[in-house]
């Protein structure tokens, strides 16, 4: 979303001038499992998902598992991903929008992971660990509601998705691993279904969209900024339409736009943008 569009929600907390919205408190909280298992390795067991585990009582591992981060490489550029990537879906999406979005992704590989784990008698290993596949999910997300954007070396964002993909799946393939195949299929599905349930990915008709219990109306958050903005040439009654969806959304999230909101919020975008 341009930055002259305000977010839809106000952060939950500032640290000194710094915002923390949902993207950032899950970021905060991987950079500080980095150190923490850095200093108490053990801690790596506790917080990632081991299907057996669970099912003995650790049920808290349904939702730790991003925070089981083993300092590295590897977990940095996991942990960067998803703040760059999350940052972009909750401009759009608002702060609780995305945090039942991202909670809803972890449940879902949560639930798939113990479910492959057991039927495979895998169960005693560990299954999840780490923001890597759950940031994964949110590129490919991104990717899909935006797949003409640029990214990195101008190369249009559905081919770099498509990249991914490819590679999964062929990695899976070649390794016969068949039902970690279909695992990652699933999983594409369920993000998909997901993110239609809360306004993304409107342009994909094939995807079944499940639609959300409506919430009461809140009041809108205070740093909706109303047009005209500097240098902005929409006539004012699109002005005022524009900003009419904007305290819809900063009331009640992305997802409680119609379809024909969505499209029309997003002609105003391609319009400021003088697209």
């Amino acid at each position: 979303m341009s930055r002259h569009f305000a977010s839809s929600s106000q952060p939950w907390f500032r640290l000194g001038r710094f915002d923390v919205g949902t993207t950032e408190a899950v970021t905060l909280a991987a950079v500080v499992s980095l150190v923490v298992i850095a200093i108490a390795p053990v801690l790596y067991a506790v917080l990632s998902l081991t299907p057996t585990a669970v099912l003995g009582g650790f049920i808290w591992q349904v939702v730790t598992w991003p925070l089981a981060n083993i300092p590295g490489f590897g977990a940095v550029w996991s942990i960067v991903v998803f703040w760059w990537i999350g940052r972009e879906l909750e401009r759009d999406l608002g702060r609780n929008d995305m945090g039942l979005f991202v909670l809803g992704l972890m449940l879902m590989q949560s639930v798939l992971a113990i479910a492959v784990g057991l039927l495979m008698g895998s169960g005693g290993h560990t299954a999840l660990a780490g923001l890597g596949s759950l940031g994964m999910l949110l590129v490919l997300v991104y990717i899909a509601e935006h797949p003409t954007r640029p990214f990195f070396f101008n190369i249009p964002a559905w081919v770099i998705g498509a990249v991914i993909v490819g590679i999964s799946v062929l990695s899976s393939v070649f390794a016969r691993q068949w039902v970690m195949l279909v695992v990652f299929l699933v999983s594409l599905l369920g993000a998909a279904v997901l993110a239609r349930m809360f306004g993304l990915l409107t342009a994909y008709d094939a995807v079944p969209l499940i639609r959300m219990p409506r919430r009461p109306k809140a009041q809108a958050s205070s740093n909706v900024r109303y047009g005209p903005w500097e240098g902005s040439t929409i006539p004012q009654h699109e002005t005022d339409e524009l900003d009419s969806l904007l305290d819809k959304i900063a009331a009640n999230g992305m997802s409680s736009l119609t379809e024909k909101e969505r499209r029309r919020l997003d002609d105003l975008r391609k319009r400021r943008r003088g697209v």
